[in-house]
């Protein structure tokens, strides 16, 4: 009985079935129906704003496991949706390992979020966000949750024909609020080359967005280089890799992302940083060469003392 950690765990407290990680929740089909019709087979993930995870509302009874666990399958809380291949503008990391310009967007988007500023909603609407997901206090008391959809979100990924350079981050985000969160312009913390006298014109032809890496097929036509704007996190994608050689990264926004992309066809790779998964990986290997030695010095002294 001992052993049997699910049965003792079931009479502890009341546990919900499996289902609550394998059926989507009614939010989620809903935001799938509603852009069923303009999803293509390789766009990026839908996005959702957590409303309440920037304005808190008790909506959890938090005496009662059962139905707390309801709660969060329903309200798509703390990031449920997640798990059916939703995403969102951030996901809160809740271990302390939040990078600090995370914390800076979260702690924007809390002063934000309740004033209903329409600064505020073209900035979800830039970023791609499609729908804010918030919980109401209905005529009983409980609280219900709503998707209210975003009016045309733009794609997260998307190239834009104007940049703006400013080094200062607090300038930077000043010029990005008195410009309203323009969505045609990346505002650009440096190029190493500079800015181009012109603009290009580019396009995505193919994508492949994933947490470990986002893959992107470009065209850029004319003579001139064309700017790729990410809407995802510089951490995310740090490293960046055009036609498999290095390229310069540069941060966008309040850490965002974006690439300069010459004329052409190309194969671009973003990714977070991989440098010290490297150096693990080397001084594991460096490792097991260390033993491996030790263990095969040990066996030849056992040999020769063997032998008569």
């Amino acid at each position: 009985q001992l052993t049997d950690r699910s049965g003792v765990a079931r009479r502890l407290t009341r546990m919900e079935e499996g289902s609550l990680l394998t059926s989507p929740p009614p939010l989620v089909q809903n935001l799938k129906a509603a852009a069923s019709g303009g999803q293509m087979a390789d766009s990026p993930p839908l996005r959702l704003f957590p409303n309440d995870s920037y304005v808190p509302k008790p909506i959890m009874n938090s005496n009662n496991v059962e139905e707390a666990t309801v709660t969060l399958f329903n309200s798509l809380m703390p990031e449920y949706a997640s798990v059916f291949g939703i995403g969102y503008m951030f996901e809160l990391d809740y271990d302390l390992s939040l990078p600090r310009t995370v914390y800076e967007w979260t702690t924007l988007m809390s002063r934000a979020a309740p004033t209903g500023s329409p600064v505020f909603g073209n900035l979800l609407r830039a970023v791609g966000v499609n729908a804010l997901i918030r919980s109401e206090r209905r005529p009983d008391g409980r609280f219900e949750s709503r998707l209210y959809f975003t009016a045309h979100p733009l794609p997260p990924f998307r190239f834009v024909p104007r940049i703006v350079v400013q080094r200062d981050g607090l300038r930077r985000f000043g010029m990005m609020l008195n410009e309203g969160f323009r969505s045609d312009t990346a505002y650009v913390r440096e190029l190493s080359g500079g800015v181009p006298a012109q603009l290009g014109h580019g396009r995505i032809i193919q994508l492949r967005d994933r947490a470990s890496g986002l893959e992107l097929l470009v065209e850029v036509t004319g003579e001139h280089p064309a700017f790729l704007l990410v809407n995802r996190l510089h951490e995310a994608a740090c490293e960046g890799e055009l036609d498999g050689r290095p390229i310069e990264v540069a941060e966008t926004g309040a850490d965002f992302a974006g690439v300069l992309i010459p004329p052409g066809r190309h194969q671009l790779r973003l990714r977070p940083e991989t440098r010290w998964v490297k150096i693990g990986a080397l001084m594991s290997l460096l490792s097991l060469l260390v033993l491996a030695s030790v263990c095969s010095g040990s066996r030849s002294e056992i040999s020769g003392r063997g032998q008569p």
